[in-house]
């Protein structure tokens, strides 16, 4: 039913609900390739016929949870944006806080952060990879936020106060890759870097790469 006209009525429907919220629990607990629709049919009391009602397969599944995290995310991370941003003076200064406040709100959000990286993980082993990571990549706004951050760095190239040697466009789209990549990263092996390197707080990392990053591409007068 993913792209339904009745997208609202559905949510309000007490059974799409609970499904909805038993994947999630299941998927973060057993990973998604382990979770079959039986045992979500199992959790929620009912037969797996009643999943099949609302959705067609664990992909579109996939995808209602996603959205569901996703609207949450964005939610808080333009609410806050639209307060803080209103304080920069320079794009550089916009930039940072665009992307200070989505870390922040990813740390805020370890669980829906580690979904996405499982969604993600688990889409590229599908025949349809390619075209259900679009799917993916539009339904996070991947496009849509390249295009905002690709339009401000291009504004601080000409105030002056972003490096006019750099590439507005790539220089988009590595900042907002390598920052998802790292984020998905922390949260499917935080003990394991913990481990490896000594390190208390993975999430540190984020904030050690971005800074650098911002630091790296602010002009020098």
């Amino acid at each position: 039913m993913r792209g339904s006209t009745n997208k609202h009525q559905l949510r309000s429907d007490k059974t799409y609900r609970s499904i909805v919220d038993t994947a999630y629990r299941l998927y973060l607990e057993n990973g998604i390739e382990a979770t079959t629709i039986q045992q979500i049919a199992q959790e929620i009391g009912a037969h797996r016929a009643t999943v099949y009602r609302y959705f067609g397969s664990q992909v579109e599944i996939g995808f209602a949870v996603a959205e569901q995290l996703n609207e949450e995310l964005l939610g808080r991370y333009f609410g806050r944006l639209e307060v803080e941003i209103q304080e920069a003076g320079t794009a550089w200064e916009k930039l940072s806080i665009m992307i200070r406040v989505g870390n922040r709100v990813c740390r805020e959000m370890p669980e829906s952060m580690k979904f996405f990286a499982l969604f993600d993980a688990y889409l590229d082993i599908l025949p349809a990879n390619a075209k259900l990571g679009m799917e993916l990549d539009e339904l996070l706004a991947e496009t849509t936020l390249i295009t905002w951050m690709t339009d401000v760095i291009e504004e601080g190239r000409k105030d002056g106060s972003i490096r006019s040697d750099i590439d507005s466009k790539l220089m988009a789209v590595a900042l907002r890759q390598s920052f998802m990549t790292l984020w998905n990263r922390i949260v499917l092996w935080r003990e394991g870097l913990s481990q490896a390197y000594g390190i208390a707080n993975p999430e540190d990392l984020a904030d050690v790469l971005l800074g650098a990053t911002l630091d790296g591409i602010r002009a020098r007068n």
